[in-house]
């Protein structure tokens, strides 16, 4: 087995303070996960096993955080716009021509007066 990488000068002291200041489960366990690394010299399949996750979800955030630095700790929340299509403002002026036709069409055979629920 090959020698794992260092990680850079003062990361031992930073991912400690981050432990401090991680705010939901998810921030802490992945600040968790490189600490571990860092201080204990624990393998991915160690680290994975102490905090709960998969072994190529360790390898995958140790090789991010080498990769981009703190940046791999800043990642957003899942889903979100990552896959959107449009821009904002064409979803704004698309939404009331999609809309507006599905309103009218709710009283399609209903009784005058009536709404269909």
């Amino acid at each position: 087995m090959r020698k794992p990488k260092e990680l850079p000068e003062g990361a031992l002291e930073s991912l400690a303070m981050g432990l401090k200041q991680a705010k939901t489960k998810a921030e802490f366990q992945s600040v968790q996960c490189l600490w571990l690394r860092a201080s204990l010299r624990l393998s991915a399949d160690q680290v994975a096993t102490a905090i709960g996750w998969h072994p190529n979800s360790v390898r995958k955030l140790q090789a991010r955080y080498f990769k981009e630095g703190e940046a791999a700790l800043k990642r957003g929340g899942k889903g979100g716009r990552y896959y959107q299509n449009l821009t904002r403002e064409e979803e704004r002026q698309l939404t009331p021509r999609i809309s507006g036709p599905v309103r009218e069409r709710r009283n399609i055979g209903s009784k005058p007066g009536q709404g269909c629920l």
